[in-house]
């Protein structure tokens, strides 16, 4: 089955830093292929079974030969072979020679590497989807050239041109096919299925169904390619020590099934140190420690990559598995294949429990080794109850929902064992918090009213849970005293009052107070305790008024009032001449009053009206009466009136007068 590899188009962005090796620049390659990232992630497999017969160097194939005799065919089929400097056969021998270099330091020269690497060689068909027919077409090259398979145990057929996200390797076997830009960590890693080794992996695991993470639990699952230390993994790094132990590369290892204190040297260069420590459960099952003081990983540059103490687990199907030793520990911007197994060293003094009941903690570590404490058995104790200091729901009146905010106080004493999270009981719901973040949490959608409570959890159990304290909701107090609900009131002087106050439970101080319609703001006021809020911004009519009210947790209180908004229009009357008079001089004088109800305090503009036509302004004489005279009027029968507008745009026209002009 094809699947997409992990180092082979992984290892482009990384750089291989092993004891005794040449310095190496980091390339520059593109970042991981997201189809990479994918099919890596839903735990595909880069092997190919063995055919039954072989024209390679005899010999079995379940046993590292102690000399790697390699040949390298680099195949093309298009009209000329690739341009690329780094594919010369000066540069595969470079290559090659690196990885010869690398299998002599991760084997502590256990292991040596012998190659030869061909000139590009033309093929006259398509070998990306074709693995079997490309290596008997590399055979024949090598045939071609005088030389015979019999010298060699490895074949290492590159197709670059394919330009695939995949590699591959015969598990066991000893064809290895590279389909795209080889590098050290492709290499090792595929040469490494040739010698029957299996991906090495890592187990994530979570309390429960939560996010909170955990060493070990009843819910793990395995990321595949997810050891981020060891060439089997995603790492160009070396070998882990249980592989280099199957390989029989290991140095000195010790086995324990009881309770010890045991120095390790540094897993890179132990020398004659201690190179690992083998704690042995069953026939299959082992848990093994080594200590790591360089980073081997270097697909990320980053500061946070911890060293020390790992432990992977080994069991059936010679699967390794790296666990988490400090579970929480992040390196942000990583997304593959777990930021937090990054990460995966012991806490000096922080014990981990195994399923088995084994206790491993690290006692101390420094250049020279890592002091590491077993104990047999090793129960722990559950944490002791946390204390729940608060539980505040705040209510939102805008969306219509509620928020709960938890504070706690951790537990007082641990059980020997680090607390991962805790476990917050709110009503009908149950959130994980992990400890690595603040003792609070909020709770969506849960208000007041509802019982609270808390528990510490770590690697040996629950807690008991803490006090339970009922939530209660939590919103300053707003009163609207004026006008009344559902009351008319006179537009042109309309004046909010109330009362304001902070809830009695938290005291939190208040903050703001603000009047508004339809969420548009009409004018803010200060909160309390009594408060006063004036407008004359509101047209005749219907109102829906809101005020709300926030304090300075953020906790707010809203009130609705409805009123209806009316205005008194002025009412002018003309009072010269009177009705039915006889006027017989001219200019003619014209004298008008009005109940002056414009309680801005100005009026706007006032006409004088003859026969329905404005033929003059009124001129002022007090608040109430204006005068204005109009000549250049015909004898006859007239009809007069006065139109008035205020300072807020209304209208009103007195009622017509009739009079006659009779002059001499």
């Amino acid at each position: 089955m094809k699947i997409t590899t992990t180092l082979s188009t992984i290892a482009v962005a990384l750089a291989v830093a092993i004891p005794g090796l040449p310095a190496q620049a980091k390339p520059s390659d593109p970042p991981i292929p997201r189809k990479v990232l994918r099919n890596m992630q839903a735990g595909h497999d880069d092997t190919v079974p063995p055919p039954g017969s072989y024209r390679l160097n005899p010999g079995t194939l379940r046993k590292p030969p102690a000399v790697t005799k390699a040949v390298v065919v680099p195949l093309y089929w298009e009209a000329e072979p690739p341009s690329d400097p780094e594919m010369s056969q000066e540069a595969l021998n470079t290559l090659m020679g690196r990885v010869a270099n690398w299998f002599s330091a991760t084997s502590r020269g256990r292991h040596s590497m012998t190659y030869t690497v061909l000139p590009w060689q033309k093929i006259n068909f398509n070998p990306c989807d074709a693995l079997r027919p490309a290596s008997k077409a590399a055979m024949a090259k090598v045939i071609a050239s005088g030389r015979s398979m019999r010298s060699f145990n490895r074949l290492i057929v590159m197709d670059p041109q394919c330009n695939a996200e995949s590699s591959w390797g015969e598990m066991p076997g000893k064809v290895t096919w590279i389909q795209h830009g080889p590098t050290v960590g492709t290499l090792v890693h595929e040469l490494g299925h040739n010698l029957g080794l299996r991906h090495a992996n890592s187990q994530i695991c979570t309390l429960g169904t939560s996010q909170i993470r955990l060493t070990w639990s009843s819910n793990c699952r395995r990321q595949v390619y997810g050891d981020q230390w060891d060439a089997m993994g995603i790492s160009p790094g070396p070998y882990s020590v249980p592989i280099l132990k199957r390989l029989g590369w290991g140095g000195t290892t010790n086995r324990t099934s009881t309770s010890g204190t045991f120095t390790l040297a540094p897993a890179e260069n132990s020398g004659t140190g201690m190179q690992a420590l083998e704690i042995k459960i069953s026939k299959r099952l082992s848990y093994w420690l080594e200590y790591r003081t360089d980073p081997a990983d270097f697909w990320f540059d980053s500061p946070e990559i911890v060293t020390g103490v790992q432990v992977r687990r080994t069991g059936a199907k010679k699967a390794y598995d790296i666990l988490d030793g400090t579970p929480g520990n992040e390196v942000l911007g990583l997304l593959f294949p777990d930021a937090d197994l990054a990460n995966p060293a012991l806490t000096i003094g922080a014990p981990i429990r195994t399923p088995e009941g084994i206790g491993i903690e690290v006692l101390s570590q420094d250049a020279a080794g890592a002091v590491v404490k077993i104990t047999r058995p090793f129960n722990g104790a559950s944490p002791s109850a946390p204390t729940l200091d608060s539980a505040v729901a705040v209510h939102d009146p805008w969306s219509d929902t509620d928020t709960l905010t938890v504070n706690w106080t951790a537990p007082s004493s641990t059980g020997g064992l680090p607390v991962v999270g805790y476990e917050i009981s709110a009503g009908t719901k149950t959130v994980a918090v992990p400890a690595t973040e603040p003792l609070s949490t909020v709770i969506d959608g849960v208000g007041g009213g509802v019982s609270v409570k808390v528990r510490a959890v770590n690697a040996a159990g629950s807690s008991p849970w803490s006090n339970t304290v009922v939530a209660h909701l939590s919103a300053p107090l707003l009163t609207v005293t004026s006008p009344a609900e559902g009351a008319t009131v006179d537009g042109y002087n309309l004046s909010f009052t109330g009362t304001a106050a902070p809830d009695p439970t938290t005291g939190s101080p208040l903050k703001w107070l603000w009047m508004g319609e339809a969420g548009n703001s009409i004018a803010p006021g200060a909160p309390g305790p009594t408060w006063s809020i004036s407008t004359s911004a509101l047209t005749p009519g219907p109102h829906t008024l809101d005020f709300e009210l926030e304090d300075q947790n953020g906790a707010s209180t809203k009130v609705t009032r409805h009123v209806t908004v009316f205005r008194v229009d002025p009412k002018p009357r003309v009072t010269t001449p009177q009705a039915g008079a006889t006027v017989t001089s001219s200019p003619m004088e014209v004298r008008y009053d009005f109940a002056r109800l414009d309680r801005v305090g100005q009026w706007s503009s006032a006409l004088v009206l003859i026969d329905g036509n404005p033929v003059e302004d009124c001129i002022l004489e007090s608040p109430e009466t204006c005068r204005a005279w109009v000549d250049e009027l015909a004898n006859g029968t007239h009809s007069i009136a006065i139109e008035v507008t205020d300072g807020y745009g209304s209208t009103k026209s007195s009622p017509p007068v009739d009079f006659t002009l009779n002059l001499p």
